[in-house]
């Protein structure tokens, strides 16, 4: 490979998880193993019950999975990977990898694949332990496809545009120049004759130097295949590639609704995760990156109506989050220089658990290699300027408590983190631990992920012997207890702007993390996960596995009220909040709430039981 393509490949490849994370000689190792291969449009590349011995990463174009009923599962675009889980798990294949177009794809053997994941951790981690948070690759069973809820019907924006099938040529060629279509439809009175494309007056008229005066049924597509107005966008989607066409007349009852085409498509799946995330990685400046975060609502709202579980929905927001601010950090290193030492970017509280909904502020932090200098920080410090300020403009607020990495406070040393949190850990203050326990929810977003490592097991090995640490923890965190009263009565809030309302994030999800967060810290592990967390507890016998259930139920159950409180905010044109009336719900949904927030009472109560010597 010439020094050229090389170079193309390596700044391809360094857009994309998990290979973002390895260093530039490790990145180059696994260029140096991959083989290029071209496939045509309708290729398949896997079908289901075969073995497979490759990875895959699509370079150009996109390949779309169905499953072994044939339903369109997802769209995979530029930068994503397939074809991993067959080789995880050694079994066949259970879905079907079919080129949506033309397609250039980097093939890894599954040889180097398992020798990349033996020697590089965080390259082993993507595709094995996190395999279910990431959504670049959109396997099964993980994002689904939009396309499989929306029926053509409910995209049509306009009436087609026809013509008489006795108009000329030439009529037909100014009409759809006139109405900016690709496409229009023959008709005879109320009846469908055939279609008429861009494609057609090329081939056949301007290419033969045809008489324009002719009937336009000279060259028109007669009887074109149709689809009914409530067939899915994936179904229409497969007809358009099985045809190798690009239009599709929609039928209602006999009678022409429309047309639908491949643009129509591409545009509904612009905003499925998988394409934002590769557009995000594109993007060469803030404005490109304000303007795809205008799109992250309208993406939101399309996950909650699509039924979308509450966690999985957190995961896809904070992996847009992330996307975001690891294209920022890179736009930063572009304006103000290669960074001179080690350093991880760290995310905190929601964005670091991947909880995030409709509305969040930004929490982060910078951690830098030891012995870094007062240049090294005065450095760092412009980049955390640069992105935190990016942030906020994609809509990502400034964080209120000043908790962000342009404080001087949160861009250190690992050796000044360390002492941190020996401090925090080993001399506890109330009033201090109020203000840092989200720094015990971190994740790395960007840079050396062994200082997070390193990090966390510092703070491992301290937290699990120090009770009075533990103990003040709880009591920080019964400053938010869930809102039940006598005989299972709501409390409500009584003044202000909410009154008469819960708050489904203050007084319900977030006594599940704090709890989760000490279930962590008390076991000696480190989690980043609520869900996570709470598995582990039920793992290491310190809650049951009852209990565990039980919280993850109520976890999961309050998220769902909350996503779809903002999703009818978002779509009302409100800003979106976490107070929801007990009116609005359901007397089902009314008593299952009472149910969660009874869970929660019981096990902070049998948490305090722990400490009540302390």
């Amino acid at each position: 490979m010439v020094n050229t393509e090389l170079t193309e490949l390596l700044d391809f490849l360094k857009i994309y998880q998990p290979l973002s994370a390895l260093s530039h000689n490790t990145l180059s190792q696994y260029a140096a193993t991959l083989s290029l291969s071209y496939r045509k449009k309708g290729a398949k590349l896997l079908t289901v019950g075969s073995s497979n011995n490759k990875l895959y990463m699509i370079r150009l174009g996109a390949v779309a999975l169905y499953n072994t009923e044939n339903i369109l599962i997802t769209t995979l675009a530029e930068g994503a990977f397939f074809g991993y889980l067959s080789m995880l798990e050694d079994k066949p294949l259970h879905y079907q990898a079919v080129c949506v177009d033309d397609c250039l794809l980097l093939e890894c053997s599954k040889q180097n694949f398992d020798e990349f994941r033996l020697h590089h951790l965080a390259f082993d981690k993507y595709f094995t332990h996190d395999a279910g948070d990431h959504i670049s690759t959109a396997t099964p069973g993980q994002v689904d496809s939009p396309l499989i809820f929306y029926d053509v019907g409910e995209i049509l924006s306009r009436e087609a545009v026809c013509v008489e099938d006795n108009e000329t040529i030439h009529y037909a060629a100014q009409k759809m120049t006139a109405e900016n279509v690709s496409a229009l439809l023959v008709m005879q009175g109320q009846t469908l004759k055939g279609i008429l494309t861009d494609k057609d007056l090329r081939n056949r008229v301007i290419a033969k130097a045809m008489d324009v005066s002719l009937p336009v049924t000279q060259i028109m597509t007669s009887k074109p295949i149709t689809v009914d107005v409530r067939t899915s966008l994936a179904c229409a989607q497969l007809q358009m590639m099985q045809e190798n066409i690009h239009h599709l007349p929609v039928i209602e009852n006999d009678n022409v609704k429309g047309l639908v085409t491949l643009n129509d498509i591409i545009r509904v799946q612009a905003d499925h995760p998988v394409f934002m995330v590769r557009d995000i990685g594109k993007q060469k400046n803030l404005k490109g990156l304000v303007t795809i975060s205008m799109r992250v609502p309208k993406l939101f709202c399309q996950l909650v109506r699509m039924g979308t579980k509450a966690s999985d929905v957190g995961c896809i927001m904070t992996n847009i989050t992330d996307a975001i601010t690891k294209r920022l950090v890179a736009l930063a290193f572009e304006k103000f220089g290669h960074p001179p030492i080690a350093y991880a970017w760290l995310a905190l509280g929601s964005q670091a658990r991947k909880e995030q909904a409709a509305k969040t502020d930004q929490d982060n932090a910078l951690v830098l290699a030891s012995g870094a200098t007062q240049e090294h920080i005065k450095y760092f410090l412009k980049i955390a300027h640069f992105v935190n300020d990016g942030l906020d403009a994609c809509g990502y607020v400034y964080c209120p408590g000043e908790i962000m990495a342009r404080n001087p406070k949160w861009c250190q040393s690992i050796d000044d983190w360390k002492h941190d949190f020996r401090q925090w850990i080993l001399r506890p203050e109330p009033k201090a631990l109020m203000h840092v326990k989200i720094f015990f929810d971190l994740r790395c977003i960007d840079g050396d992920e062994s200082l997070i490592s390193e990090l966390q097991d510092e703070v491992a090995s301290h937290a699990k012997s120090q009770q009075i640490f533990l103990s003040l923890l709880y009591k920080i965190s019964l400053e938010f207890q869930p809102p039940i009263g006598f005989f299972r009565k709501f409390v409500l809030n009584n003044k202000g702007e909410h009154k008469d309302t819960l708050d489904l994030k203050h007084n319900g999800l977030v006594p599940i993390v704090d709890l989760a967060r000490i279930y962590m810290l008390s076991s000696g592990h480190s989690e980043e996960y609520t869900l996570k967390r709470l598995k582990l507890a039920a793992s290491v016998e310190a809650i049951t596995q009852k209990s565990a259930d039980n919280l993850l139920d109520a976890f999961e159950f309050i998220s769902y009220l909350r996503i779809q409180h903002q999703e009818r905010q978002l779509s009302q044109g409100i800003k979106p909040d976490n107070y929801i009336s007990p009116q609005d719900l359901s007397p089902l949904m009314r008593d299952q709430l009472r149910s969660a927030f009874e869970v929660i009472a019981t096990l902070q109560k049998a948490l305090g039981q722990c400490f009540s010597g302390v």
